[in-house]
């Protein structure tokens, strides 16, 4: 990809369309504009590399996959989802999958903080997720 830098390992969020076609991963329109808006929201319109391999890497392993998409809600790195963090997620997690239920982050709060900490870890998020599949 023309915009590749390595020094920071991204491409513009703007190539994404072009590398899914190439990577042969067909997504509707709408789908593809909506990982567009989530590279361009949460990572200044740059698609990290490495986070974006890891979720092709695991996207026939269901907790892998999820834990992805919960460590790329983490845009601080703190480990923790916050409230900003998870609403934009949850959209961009129902544009990928359209039957993911609408759900509040006092919701995910109540259903998903196993240790009762008052915050939401990376695990949890992805547990939770998964938990809302089944």
């Amino acid at each position: 990809m023309k915009s590749f830098r390595a020094e920071d390992e991204t491409i513009s969020s703007a190539d994404l369309p072009e590398l899914l076609n190439l990577m042969k991963y067909e997504r509707s329109e709408e789908q593809v504009k909506q990982y567009v808006d989530f590279w361009d929201t949460n990572f200044g319109g740059r698609a990290r590399i490495d986070i974006f391999c890891n979720i092709m890497l695991v996207q026939h392993d269901r907790y892998q996959l999820l834990r992805e998409y919960a460590i790329s809600f983490d845009t601080d790195k703190d480990g923790f989802i916050s409230r900003e963090e998870f609403e934009f997620g949850v959209k961009t997690l129902k544009v990928h999958d359209p039957s993911f239920a609408e759900v509040t982050y006092d919701q995910l709060l109540v259903e998903a903080d196993s240790n009762a900490d008052g915050k939401i870890s990376i695990d949890e998020v992805a547990i939770w997720i998964m938990s809302k599949k089944e």
